[in-house]
């Protein structure tokens, strides 16, 4: 089912500390319906992607849908497969080929029974198949979860699966694995393996867990119960380091998982649902803030987990952001639910651009350049070759090498570059000599650079 519906809405703001970001826009979805919008992704079009779930005539359902970079909407999509008790997805990502995947979960029989839920869209939001997973032995994602590609297909995790899935390009099951907790957030790594947060089921306290390419431990943190919450979310960082997020505080690791600083924070009062890398290096962290009729908080940080600014916003019912991502060199974007009890409940999704002031005293930058380029060298290379990427916005990109049948072999980059030039290292020591080929998707643009690897 296809619907445009969009509004647009001035929050009520809050500034807790100094110079935090304006408003630039918003736009809520599903209004007067009961919405909820539980993840957004920064599209190679530079327009945003979001999913969640709504009420339409007492029937919950599972919704995408598509805006253009001014968060107007272009395409959405809904619906409850078997008119099921619960269906909402909680996590939907642009595929490699620039459609769209979505995971979530349907819960029949009055919650006695619940199921994963994935869906794979065209980039026009048309379905190409779906799948659900009754009597795979998996009892689903009610709450949270998130999907990623992989190099052969997709990875899904979220609280109900207690473990990680490995699906094949067109959603059927390879493998699960049983990771011993409700794991809420994946990250696939350049080796093929995966990296997994979630909360240990016996204590309560946050785990942090590598995988290889089947599924099976190389190791296992757990960060106790003094780090509160449920690993909402996990991401690795451009050091092979990970930062991961609970109810009130978040984390920051080295490659091996081993703590490096914690930042818990009498600021939160509540629950943070998201973390996010920043262009400079520093942190971003999105939920809510308050005991009782909580309010938006979203707020940056240092690399070193020290507070650079906080703001908050909300009506009079229990607000909140579940996604938050860095869009441009000063953007943001925020996605979660907003609502008001008076004079009629009403509850909506909604997508909010933030943008950081620049100071008049900070220096100017420099000039940025006007088009795109994309090298390697030394090629012919053994076995190590520098890619040099230079883009002339932010924009979603990736970065991934194939062999000469076409097998992808590696992912270097995936997600948001600064306007800028970029070096990455690619190293083929693993890898027979011949013909390779370096890929650049950004913005819409595809770049391929052949490498030569002689040993």
């Amino acid at each position: 089912m296809k619907y445009i519906l969009t509004t647009v809405l001035s929050l009520f703001v809050v500034q807790a500390f100094a110079q935090p970001p304006d408003t630039v826009w918003t736009r809520v979805f599903y209004g007067g319906n009961e919405a909820e919008a539980f993840s957004v992704q920064l599209t190679t079009d530079g327009g945003y992607v979001l999913a969640g779930w709504t009420r339409i005539n007492s029937l919950p359902m599972a919704f995408i849908l598509k805006t253009d970079s001014l968060g107007n909407l272009v395409w959405n999509w809904q619906d409850n497969p078997a008119e099921t008790h619960v269906s909402g997805f909680y996590s939907a990502r642009q595929t490699h080929d620039g459609g769209y995947i979505a995971f979530g979960g349907v819960v029949e029989n009055q919650g006695e029974r619940m199921k994963m839920y994935l869906r794979r869209f065209t980039s026009e939001g048309d379905t190409v198949w779906t799948r659900t997973w009754p009597d795979s032995g998996l009892s689903g994602a009610w709450e949270g979860g998130e999907v990623v590609q992989t190099n052969a297909g997709f990875a899904v995790t979220g609280i109900g699966i207690d473990g990680l899935v490995r699906l094949d390009s067109l959603g059927n099951v390879i493998w699960s694995r049983d990771l011993g907790g409700e794991v809420k957030s994946v990250v696939a790594l350049p080796d093929g393996g995966f990296a997994c947060s979630g909360t240990q089921n016996e204590t309560g306290g946050v785990f942090l867990i590598r995988t290889d390419t089947a599924g099976d431990s190389l190791w296992f943190h757990y960060y106790g119960g003094g780090f509160d919450g449920h690993g909402n979310q996990l991401i690795r960082l451009a050091d092979g380091g990970y930062a991961v997020c609970g109810y009130n505080s978040f984390i920051r690791t080295d490659s091996s998982g081993d703590v490096l600083w914690e930042s818990q924070s009498s600021l939160f009062f509540g629950n943070l649902m998201a973390v996010a890398g920043t262009l400079d290096g520093g942190f971003l962290t999105a939920g809510c803030r308050g005991s009782a009729d909580c309010n938006v908080f979203v707020a940056k940080y240092d690399s070193s987990g020290d507070t650079l600014w906080t703001k908050m916003w909300g009506g009079s019912l229990t607000d909140l952001a579940h996604a938050v991502q860095q869009v441009s060199d000063s953007c943001y974007v925020v996605a979660g639910r907003y609502g008001y009890a008076e004079p009629n409940p009403w509850i909506a999704a909604y997508l909010a651009k933030l943008r950081e002031s620049t100071p008049s005293s900070s220096p100017l930058p420099s000039a940025l350049p006007l088009q795109y380029s994309f090298s390697a060298f030394p090629n012919p290379f053994n076995p190590t070759a520098n890619i040099a990427i230079t883009l002339p916005h932010t924009s979603e990109s990736r970065l991934t090498v194939y062999d000469i049948t076409g097998r992808e072999v590696c992912v270097i980059h995936e997600g948001v570059l600064g306007a800028g030039e970029h070096r990455f290292t690619f190293d083929g020591a693993g890898l027979p000599s011949g013909i390779y080929f370096a890929r650049l998707e950004s913005a819409g643009l595809v770049k391929t650079q052949k490498l030569l690897l002689l040993k």
